[in-house]
């Protein structure tokens, strides 16, 4: 409690401050004879007839005189104040600029490279692989085996089928048969073979049926790619049905990241654009490039979810896991101004403009993107204006104890304050507070005003 109000009483005595520097000469040796009061720097709503303290912080109140600031607000600012308060300035220019977007991703299996083994015939497992999720499998390796009695009957005309199609073939070589009968056998061995498809029968086993002539106890399953088992759904005696996911295979050599990124973001992101992957877990940073395909918006939470494509060498990058993605986006030109050159009052945002050298006027800006430590003004600033780049506070900080005096000095002298705030004498009215607070409040604004000075 103490901390934040030293720091309250420290930006009190760099208002007063300012106030004493902005005072003009004739002022300052008292040339506003025609006074109107006495008001407290930070809190004007305190106004009272004689000289005093302010009852809320404690400071020396200040007349209040016909005589303000210019009508459009500006301040008058000798070279030696701008070197004490740090004020600088520079020219607003139009550039254009990249900025690096670190997005959170999610690493997920590219779709194209997935393959899911269903069953094509009801039956029962017989025996499974010792293969589970997260094994590394490779082609044509055989990942168990069940008992089918529907394909039997698929399997005695596909063996029938092979041999008449050898026996016409041979009478075809002897001219015994003409070319037609042997294009009509083929054709019914190849409708065989799309059956086999259907049923899961590998490659390899169906060579095997034709240079053996027996049809096999079980049907093997086996794996149609290099890759990690991603879902395993058998085990020995287990029945299934016809259509059912036995096991579900993941090509990992290359994978997508899903990246979340903002909607104020996405206009800067194009198709094919790079981008940089890194695993923080495993101390790696791979390449990849920004997918064709849409973003799509996610309603929970309310992000576009971009496919950045990845080759994976080496199995780093594993599915569900969570990676920091890189892309360095071009922005378009714009004027831009340093973030300290913007006074930001949550409701409006203000930069002061150097009119006239040392002369600087308030002006309302509107605010675009940000870039680092500068922002992009879309509306209130051309291209060449000067404006303050930095000291920016104690203008702000003069220009609201000047607007009071200066804008509302009929009101505030013909009613009431609303707030009851007003005194007379120097009383301190309903604030009054204990004589050690006080003290404590006025030696911290003497401690901050001193260094400030």
């Amino acid at each position: 409690m103490k901390i934040a109000m030293v720091c309250l009483l420290s930006c009190c005595a760099a208002a007063l401050c300012i106030s004493r520097f902005a005072i003009p000469e004739a002022a300052a040796k008292g040339s506003h004879s025609h006074s109107l009061g006495y008001r407290c720097p930070m809190h004007p709503a305190v106004l009272q007839d004689g000289e005093g303290t302010c009852p809320i912080c404690g400071m020396k109140l200040v007349p209040v005189t016909a005589s303000g600031p210019a009508s459009d607000g500006s301040l008058a600012v000798t070279p030696d104040q701008q070197k004490t308060l740090g004020i600088a300035v520079a020219r607003v220019e139009r550039a254009a600029s990249s900025r690096m977007l670190r997005l959170p991703g999610r690493v997920t299996p590219d779709e194209t490279r997935v393959y899911r083994i269903n069953a094509g015939v009801e039956g029962s497992f017989r025996d499974v692989a010792a293969v589970t999720t997260g094994s590394h499998v490779r082609k044509d390796q055989v990942l168990g085996s069940y008992y089918a009695p529907a394909a039997v009957n698929t399997i005695q005309l596909f063996l029938l089928n092979t041999a008449g199609y050898d026996r016409a073939a041979k009478k075809k070589s002897e001219g015994s048969l003409d070319g037609e009968n042997v294009d009509l056998i083929s054709s019914n061995l190849q409708q065989r073979l799309i059956q086999f498809e259907n049923l899961g029968v590998s490659k390899r086993q169906r060579n095997e049926m034709q240079r053996t002539r027996r049809i096999p106890d079980t049907i093997e399953v086996v794996s149609p790619v290099d890759g990690f088992v991603l879902a395993r759904n058998a085990s020995p005696g287990f029945k299934f049905e016809r259509g059912m996911e036995l096991f579900r295979i993941a090509d990992l050599r290359r994978v997508w990241v899903t990246a979340d990124v903002f909607p104020q973001d996405a206009p800067y992101v194009r198709a094919g654009m790079p981008a940089l992957v890194v695993a923080p877990e495993e101390s790696s940073t791979l390449s990849g490039r920004v997918a064709e395909a849409l973003p799509q918006f996610d309603s929970q939470s309310r992000t576009l979810k971009l496919r950045i494509e990845v080759d994976n060498p080496g199995f780093v990058l594993r599915p569900d896991m969570f990676v920091d993605v890189q892309l360095s986006a071009e922005l378009p030109e714009a004027l831009t101004v340093p973030t300290d050159a913007i006074a930001d009052t949550g409701l409006r945002r203000t930069v002061f403009v150097e009119t006239a050298p040392g002369l600087f006027a308030p002006r309302n800006v509107e605010t675009g993107f940000r870039n680092g430590d500068r922002v992009a003004i879309v509306r209130g600033l051309s291209q060449g204006e000067r404006i303050a780049t930095s000291g920016v506070f104690f203008l702000d900080s003069e220009t609201r104890m000047k607007a009071p005096a200066s804008g509302a000095t009929a009101s505030l002298t013909s009613s009431p304050d609303p707030t009851g705030r007003r005194t007379s004498g120097g009383g301190a009215g309903p604030f009054q507070k204990s004589s050690g607070d006080m003290q404590a409040e006025e030696a911290a604004a003497h401690t901050s005003a001193a260094a400030l000075r």
